[in-house]
């Protein structure tokens, strides 16, 4: 049970500074300290260290939750707490390698979501297809751009093309997209209620450091098919002509085909999106993850 929420500016990593931390290290103290707290919880890095710090002071332990791939700069050490969660295989691969000090304090905990019993059942009338991330080139948005430039014009008209977020190289990627059907939608505030409209959702990124996009569960739990580029680590979590279909990151034309062939045969894959919904909703389940979670609460 959320018995307080508490949100403090100076706690952002973006707003980091010397004043700013030992800001953090001494509220950190003070609400574990009125509030009996045993256990510090962080999910980055930099409240990883305050959380760290605040917890020598009272005696007490922390946990840090790793979402990603954290680049290897800054002052700060990384991974500073008693024990970790990694919600993806590859991340405790790569800490394996290059952190291997501290492997024996991980463990995989999956995100967790509830799922409907069944599968949600979608008109294939105006197929639409969305990419969503933070508009950078990491993610590959200017991929999908070429992509739907490089369709037919039937295709093109058939089809609905969506983008949601927004980025650093937004106006570069609406200045890309002048002359298609591509809609820019910005910020989405309830993404998963979008997905709920959508046919194909598309994961163009070529970055190195990603976690795990919940966004990957969200498209599965409301039937979407996955198109997804191999980006590092996408093979733990989707399966080429399994659960996904799979092209080469930086790849516009084989994303376009793979377009092609589901956007005007999507009923041919329900079977992959079927497959999909039913190893996520096993996988994802919020029932077995929270009990992983207070199973490692309880150990330390």
């Amino acid at each position: 049970m959320v018995k307080d929420i508490f949100v403090y500016d100076y706690f952002k990593h973006e707003n980091r500074s010397i004043g700013n931390f030992v800001k953090s290290v001494w509220k950190t103290f003070s609400i574990c300290k009125r509030n009996k707290i045993n256990i510090i919880h962080s999910h980055s890095h930099y409240a990883a260290n305050f959380a760290h710090l605040a917890s020598r002071l009272l005696g007490i332990k922390t946990i840090q939750s790793i979402h990603g791939i954290i680049p290897v700069t800054g002052r700060l050490p990384h991974y500073k707490a008693d024990k970790f969660i990694a919600v993806n295989e590859h991340i405790i691969s790569y800490i394996g390698t290059c952190y291997p000090n501290i492997i024996g304090k991980i463990h995989l905990v999956n995100v967790g979501y509830n799922f409907p019993e069944e599968l949600p059942k979608k008109s294939y009338d105006n197929v639409r297809i969305i990419a969503g991330s933070r508009l950078s080139r990491e993610k590959g948005i200017d991929t999908f751009i070429e992509a739907v430039k490089y369709l037919p014009e039937e295709i093109k008209k058939s089809c609905s093309f969506l983008i949601a977020g927004t980025g650093p190289e937004e106006s570069e990627f609406r200045n890309m997209a002048i002359g298609t059907p591509i809609q820019f939608l910005g910020v989405v505030h309830n993404f998963e209620q979008l997905l709920a409209t959508t046919h194909i959702f598309v994961i163009p990124s070529r970055s190195k450091a990603e976690g795990f996009p919940t966004a990957i569960i969200q498209a599965a739990k409301t039937g979407n098919l996955i198109i997804s580029s191999n980006f590092w680590g996408s093979e733990s979590i989707l399966k080429n002509n399994s659960n996904a279909l799979i092209f080469d990151k930086d790849s516009f034309r084989s994303l376009a085909e793979l377009m092609i062939k589901t956007a005007t045969n999507l009923s041919n894959f329900t079977g992959l999106v079927n497959n999909c919904f039913t190893e996520f909703k096993d996988k994802f389940d919020s029932t077995k993850s929270t009990t992983e979670l207070m199973r490692l609460y309880k150990e330390l």
